[in-house]
């Protein structure tokens, strides 16, 4: 065979199998490459708990799409033909994260959809009553020991109370437990119900058009626990009695905060990570903290009322909108004032002052006034954010000097400061120190099983002790006979037990404000030495000058014992008390 003949079979074999790979290529890859990018990932997810082991899934339909694959927390699950799943065999009250997946006739797998996640149900046994309609009380429901009642278990469900109660036992629970619970469903309206107990009244999260209105919620550890939410309402309610928060609020967009009644809570509204909030037509009264707020954008705060609150907190932040026609009536810390030489005066005396003052974040300055009641001719000077005055005493008995700013956008403030003219009577009062939680929401921010007892105007009838790992402490929870008052000493008589380890600092003090924790101002510290068996002590704190300018001041005066494994005793016969 001739060297020309066998080249011409070379070339002839290389140009059929560049053809056959062609060939191949067309009819196996190239579909596969053409499929892989037609094939689009699903959208419109949605996950919706079914009971407490099941998850259903609906998505919208991929054209070309044969199948769909479901992922769970990342990993394959299942796969299906339709455009619906159900995950089974799931644990209850758990979170799980869904993403799916579209394939083709040739098995070309997309981008994963958007994840999405949702909670499974409580336990039938730890519930009352699973709501996937309208419903309608008829009657109180009693669900104490339980720690959820009403558990909503569907989108669009108007729950309508009637005026009756909802029962349930007092701080039971976990932190995700409530009269009323809902996690990742729709469109619920709540209307004139009373929640009466639980960990929280109302629990919602990841729920968007969330109306609660005309209803009552009362002594629980929080009132409305609300968290990623869109277009929800809370209107006309009435919340009160709450440990630590009345409206708890987080990770929200256009929310209406309006024409609600919130008192007696540790803090009356938190509000966290949140843009488009209108606050607006609120009575805050008698709360620790009024308002506290974290991450505002674009908020309106207009015509709410902040009467005899220990604080008004407001927001940091250069991007709220409007603070206007706000109403902040006898509330603490809105100035700070000082009487020169002391609190009691004699009739006749030039009484001197200073205040010091300071601008709400609305940015607008401010006008002041300052009167004296019963009424006095007043002398005022003011250098900035410092206000000196005088005026003459022509009465004996109880004075207050009344500070009232008004600013551009209408917001006012106005606090009373009392002082004493004239002859005093002296008077006692004994607290005991009981192994009893306080009602009257103090310190915030604490929750039961805790160290924080109560100070009571009544003996124990039996041996009670309070007992911690290194603070322990009581707060007032009464307010005496005669409220109004100059506390000039306290002694504390304490029945206690106290170790000796030095790496825990060991003191008795006072904390005028309640604050949780063991830290006292060193001002206000005495030792107390070390007691291996219970053991009696008096402490003496005098020439403390506290003027007590509105009732519910006392309840934030707190007493506390620190250091290794304290103990406070109190028996009918040999109490620990404070007497004041």
């Amino acid at each position: 065979m001739s060297m020309n003949f066998q080249n011409k079979i070379k070339k002839i074999t290389k140009i059929a199998t560049l053809f056959l790979l062609s060939v191949v290529f067309f009819i196996l890859y190239l579909p596969r490459v053409v499929n892989a990018v037609a094939t689009l990932a699903p959208t419109g997810l949605v996950a919706k708990a079914a009971s407490s082991t099941q998850i259903n899934l609906t998505w919208n339909t991929v054209s070309g799409a044969t199948g769909y694959k479901i992922y769970r927390n990342g990993t394959f699950i299942k796969q299906v033909i339709t455009n619906n799943a159900s995950d089974t065999g799931l644990t209850a009250m758990t979170v799980y994260n869904y993403a799916v997946t579209s394939i083709d006739n040739l098995n070309n797998e997309s981008a994963k959809s958007e994840v999405v996640n949702a909670k499974t149900l409580p336990t039938t046994n730890s519930a009352k009553l699973f709501i996937t309609g309208d419903y309608e009380l008829t009657g109180d429901i009693n669900c104490q020991g339980m720690q959820y009642c009403l558990v909503i278990a569907a989108d669009n469900v108007v729950i309508r109370g009637n005026g009756y109660r909802i029962l349930g036992t007092k701080y039971l629970g976990s932190i995700f437990s409530g009269g009323i619970y809902n996690y990742g469903f729709d469109n619920i309206f709540i209307d004139n119900v009373i929640i009466d107990g639980f960990k929280n009244s109302i629990n919602f999260e990841n729920a968007d058009n969330i109306k609660i209105s005309n209803s009552r919620t009362l002594n629980s550890l929080n009132g409305v626990l609300l968290k990623n939410s869109i277009n929800s309402e809370i209107s006309n309610n009435n919340f009160s009695n709450y440990l630590d928060t009345a409206l708890k609020l987080f990770n929200l967009t256009n929310i209406n905060i309006k024409n609600n009644e919130i008192s007696q809570s540790g803090t009356g509204l938190y509000i966290a990570i949140h843009t488009g909030t209108s606050i607006v037509g609120n009575n805050f009264h008698e709360n620790k903290v009024a308002i506290g707020f974290a991450d505002t954008k674009n908020s309106v705060i207009q015509n709410n009322i902040f009467s005899n609150n220990q604080y008004v907190s407001w927001p940091e932040s250069s991007e709220m909108s409007d603070l206007s026609s706000n109403q902040m009536l006898h509330e603490n810390n809105l100035f700070s004032l000082k009487v020169n030489g002391g609190s009691v005066k004699n009739r006749g005396d030039n009484i001197s002052f200073i205040i010091q003052t300071s601008e709400l974040p609305s940015g607008s300055a401010s006008t002041y006034s300052i009167t004296t009641m019963p009424q006095e001719q007043i002398n005022v000077t003011r250098s900035g954010d410092t206000i000196t005055g005088n005026f003459i005493a022509n009465q004996e008995g109880m004075y207050s000097i009344i500070v009232e700013s008004k600013d551009l956008k209408n917001n006012v403030r106005r606090q009373r400061f009392p002082l004493i003219v004239g002859e005093t009577n002296s008077r006692s009062v004994t607290y005991y120190l009981r192994d009893i939680y306080p009602i009257h929401g103090q310190p915030a921010n604490i929750v039961p099983q805790s160290d924080m007892k109560s100070a009571n105007l009544s003996l124990p009838t039996s041996e009670e002790s309070i007992n911690c790992s290194i603070w322990i402490q009581a707060a007032i929870d009464e307010i005496p006979q005669h409220p109004y008052a100059l506390i000039s000493d306290i002694q504390l008589h304490s029945v206690y037990q106290l170790g000796t380890n030095p790496n825990y600092p060991r003191y008795i003090g006072l904390d005028p404000e309640a604050g949780w924790g063991q830290y006292v101002d060193p001002a206000l510290q005495q030792d107390i030495p070390p007691a291996g068996t219970y053991s009696q002590y008096d402490n003496y704190f005098n020439g403390l000058d506290w003027m007590i300018a509105y009732p519910r001041d006392w309840y934030w005066l707190s007493f506390k014992l620190a250091g290794d494994r304290p103990s406070w005793q109190s028996t009918p016969i040999n109490p620990s008390y404070a007497k004041i």
